[in-house]
């Protein structure tokens, strides 16, 4: 179970973490409401810079006793929920990201949904189904677990 919870706690950063190239579409002006993410955009926009800026997030939640304390951790970070996150990802202004943030990150938010909910229930090997699911998806440039293994190396 503690690997799968490390495994919860990088997913969600990273989530959050691709979440802040939401500066793109808000400088076209695309995005309605964009003091909502004011807080991803205090991080960098270099990529390694950004998951640097977020180590002790990570610390903090790699501590946490649940699921639940791990995304409340970021929610409140970050002034977001992974639903809010979702709904983000799932907007049409991402059309034409091909290297950042977008739609693609959606169906990974909402697997690292259901293995939050999965971890919070105890779902037998449900969870473990997950985890290996979520490091195989590809988003933009690559694969969920590449993209976490090269953010790793930086910091």
């Amino acid at each position: 179970m503690h690997e799968m919870m490390r495994s919860l706690v990088y997913y969600v950063c990273l989530l959050y973490h691709e979440a802040r190239n939401v500066r793109h579409p808000i400088k076209r002006g695309l995005v309605p409401y964009p003091g909502k993410y004011s807080r991803l955009l205090n991080l960098a926009g270099n990529p390694n810079e950004a998951w640097q800026q977020m180590a002790s997030t990570r610390e903090s939640a790699f501590k946490a006793s649940s699921a639940g304390a791990i995304t409340r951790l970021f929610e409140e970070m970050y002034g977001l929920t992974l639903s809010d996150l979702f709904a983000l990802y799932k907007e049409g202004f991402w059309r034409h990201a091909r290297l950042y943030g977008g739609n693609a990150w959606a169906p990974i938010t909402a697997q690292v949904m259901d293995l939050a909910a999965s971890l919070a229930d105890q779902d037998g090997p449900r969870p473990s189904a997950l985890v290996n699911e979520i490091s195989a998806m590809c988003h933009n440039t690559g694969t969920v677990q590449s993209k976490l293994e090269r953010l790793e190396m930086s910091s």
